[in-house]
């Protein structure tokens, strides 16, 4: 065989074992792309995927809305918010519904699916049925964050023909809180509207927003005689909110104190405290509420004192003698009543409450010890005295030639 013949041997052979190992090569190159996505699909094959509803079925899911039995009505309610999007239309028109727990429940529905609603309930602000336009716009107040941008479209609403849909629309703002800043001018115009549930939530709305407090507070003062508790209970409400800046309304607070209606007190309660009312006519009106009939009442009015008083201390040394005394006394009573009935309020409460007591027994006490030194003319005496004979052996030799020689005739 010539030497050619030998090479094209030799290479031959090699050749074919290349092509084998690229063959190979290739081969696992595919199957380790590939068997990952095997193993997904595998994986996956047994577990069903979620069938799409129909309308028939979220129409029937509807209906199961007005269903008294809670753990139906709840499973209902999550179905259709699992569905989602493609169930706001039915939503949206289910808040028209003659069954109020049917209304209620498609709006809570609606608010869970949030950012997906919000263009239908958008438009569904404008629809000819006042139950929608209430529903939702009580709706988008709910999904709150995402809801502020459609502030100027709820604005017209406040001035509704209709009551629950003003009243709606002004939960909506107080749901949305500070970023309804601009709703408001319409919202001090209801404070002054004749249905009393609008008022409330007005009240309630302003109070929530904080803002333009300046503007707020002297509109928010006269809903405090308001003949409705609710509306006298949300005015404290919005005005304890605002806090320092609503100081003036103080004066106004306190008599609600004796309010008829245990949640205008503990409201008027919380709201001189958050307020941070300096008024020391406060405390004693305070301590009866110490042993009112209802839970929420007692705690407000501990909290208040343990608010007020903590202002008085830090300002001990500024009080008059008179006014001093009175703190003094009054925070006794307070903790005397709080002793009694210790299992009902916040050990820390009463705590904090005894430390302040202290401060302010501590200044008096230093305030009666140099009166007693003032007034008595032999200790006044002694002291001098004896300031003189101490000092004169702190009085150098050579000062006293320095005051010879001033002394002495020129």
């Amino acid at each position: 065989m010539t030497e050619t013949a030998h090479q094209i041997q030799g290479f031959w052979p090699m050749t074919k074992h290349y092509r084998q190992t690229l063959v190979a090569v290739i081969a696992l190159s595919f199957l380790s792309f590939t068997s990952p996505l095997l193993l997904i699909r595998n994986a996956t094959a047994g577990i069903p995927s979620e069938p799409t509803a129909n309308p028939k079925e979220i129409a029937s899911l509807i209906k199961n809305l007005k269903s008294n039995n809670e753990r139906e009505l709840d499973a209902t309610i999550k179905k259709l918010e699992k569905i989602g999007e493609p169930a706001i239309p039915a939503l949206i028109e289910a808040l028209q519904a003659q069954n109020l727990l049917v209304r209620r429940s498609a709006a809570q529905v609606l608010k869970q699916i949030a950012g997906p609603a919000i263009p239908a309930l958008t438009k569904a602000l404008k629809n000819s049925g006042a139950d929608v336009r209430s529903g939702a716009a009580s709706a988008l107040g709910s999904i709150n964050a995402e809801a502020k941008t459609v502030v100027p479209q709820l604005v017209p609403l406040l001035k509704d023909s209709e009551a629950n849909v003003r009243s709606s629309a002004a939960y909506g703002f107080k749901r949305i809180g500070t970023e309804a800043k601009d709703a408001v001018p319409q919202l001090i115009l209801r404070l002054q509207d004749s249905d009393v549930g609008v008022r409330r939530d007005a009240a309630y709305a302003l109070g929530s927003i904080s803002a333009e407090a300046k503007t707020i507070v002297p509109q928010l003062v006269p809903l405090l005689k308001d003949s409705d508790a609710g509306v006298r209970r949300d005015a404290a409400y919005a005005l304890g909110s605002i806090g320092a800046e609503a100081k003036t309304a103080a004066p106004q607070l306190i008599p609600l104190l004796k309010d008829s209606d245990v949640y205008v007190r503990s409201s008027a309660a919380d709201a001189l405290r958050s307020i941070g009312v300096e008024d020391k006519t406060v405390v004693p009106q305070l301590i009866p509420l110490l042993k009112d009939s209802d839970a929420s009442v007692r705690f407000s009015a501990a909290y208040a004192l343990e608010r007020i008083t903590l202002s008085l201390q830090e300002k001990a040394k500024t009080l008059t003698s008179s006014e001093l005394n009175q703190a003094v006394s009054n925070l006794e009573s307070a903790l005397k009543v709080l002793a009694e009935h210790k299992d009902d309020f916040s050990q820390s409460t009463i705590a904090n409450l005894q430390a302040y007591l202290n401060i302010l027994k501590a200044e008096q006490s230093d305030r009666l010890f140099a009166k007693s030194i003032i007034q008595n003319s032999y200790i006044w005496g002694t002291g001098i005295y004896l300031f003189l004979l101490l000092g004169s052996f702190t009085i150098r030799p050579l000062w006293l030639l320095k005051i010879s020689e001033t002394l002495k005739p020129k």
